[in-house]
């Protein structure tokens, strides 16, 4: 439910021709139409659990890392380039693509593992961004289960503490503020 003022995808993953387990019985996209137990898949059911396993792997090494936390450790800690360290580019020609392509980039899983700078919220922020965006009482109602009332006036949206931006209809300048902690081994 982010997806009003955030800026997607949040990340690319590992996705494209990957071999990957596929069902006996499945025989439709198979190149010659026969049954196997492996098959090269290409899309976000595939890059989906690359990323659940890094998000695991991560909060074993931070297990008191909230949901939001692990985001921001994969978001903050991409790279715009590729396995051979050009630029992300559109597959199947390579042309230049924006971050309204990959997100934040191509998940980096070593380095999510020590992010420095964490972007984190709570329940509670998710809720005030959603009545930043107008969502009614009956609308909350169904995601916490119970009767809840938005703030007089709520945070703005684009002050939700999350590791991208989004401003809709930005005319003239803003200031957007963010809270990070600091989770290096460094001084700072």
């Amino acid at each position: 439910f982010f997806a009003f003022q955030t800026m997607q995808p949040d990340i690319t993953g590992p996705g494209v021709n990957i071999l990957a387990a596929w069902s006996p019985v499945a025989t439709e996209d198979t190149v010659e139409q026969k049954s196997v137990n492996y098959n090269i898949i290409s899309g976000t059911s595939m890059s989906c659990p690359h990323i659940s396993a890094v998000a695991a792997i991560i909060k074993s090494y931070n297990p008191s890392w909230t949901p939001a936390a692990i985001m921001s450790a994969i978001m903050t800690t991409a790279t715009v380039l590729d396995n051979t360290n050009h630029l992300i580019g559109r597959d199947p020609n390579g042309t230049q693509t924006t971050p309204f392509d990959y997100g934040s980039g191509h998940i980096n899983p070593l380095a999510s593992l020590n992010p420095g700078l964490v972007y984190d919220f709570s329940s509670q922020d998710a809720l005030n961004f959603l009545c930043s965006n107008g969502a009614s009482p009956s609308q909350l109602k169904n995601i916490t289960g119970e009767l809840t009332q938005c703030q007089k006036y709520p945070t703005p949206s684009y002050n939700f503490n999350y590791p991208s931006i989004g401003v809709s209809n930005l005319n003239g300048s803003l200031s957007v503020y963010r809270t990070v902690t600091y989770y290096g081994q460094e001084p700072a």
